[in-house]
């Protein structure tokens, strides 16, 4: 692990409102280049919108074709079964979990047919 100095940090933290991880992740993949990095920082961000508005549209998707509730699991720990509804249940739910994709799973659960 390269370090980098601390005003490059602060200039990308500034800028960007990045985190501290945020900016060393940057500075690493920008090879230590102040506009590299903060490239690097607005792709992925851009890449983390895109996964959202993905998440997003499945699971209204899934409400459109009868899933009555989504099995939501964080690694393999089962964390709730959340019913699914109209409005901005989809926008919410995609909200909270946008920083866990890499982890989470979503199960859907059909409604009984009539």
């Amino acid at each position: 692990m390269e370090t980098h100095d601390m005003a490059l940090v602060d200039e990308i933290r500034r800028r960007m409102d990045a985190t501290y991880s945020e900016a060393l992740a940057g500075l690493e993949e920008g090879q230590g280049d102040l506009l590299k990095a903060l490239a690097v920082i607005e792709e992925k961000r851009k890449s983390a919108a895109s996964e959202q508005a993905e998440l997003i549209d499945r699971i209204f998707n899934m409400a459109e074709q009868g899933v009555k509730a989504l099995r939501v699991r964080v690694g393999h720990r089962f964390v709730k079964e959340v019913p699914v509804c109209s409005g901005a249940f989809g926008s919410i739910l995609a909200a909270f979990l946008v920083g866990f994709l890499g982890e989470i799973s979503l199960e859907a659960i059909k409604g009984e047919q009539d």
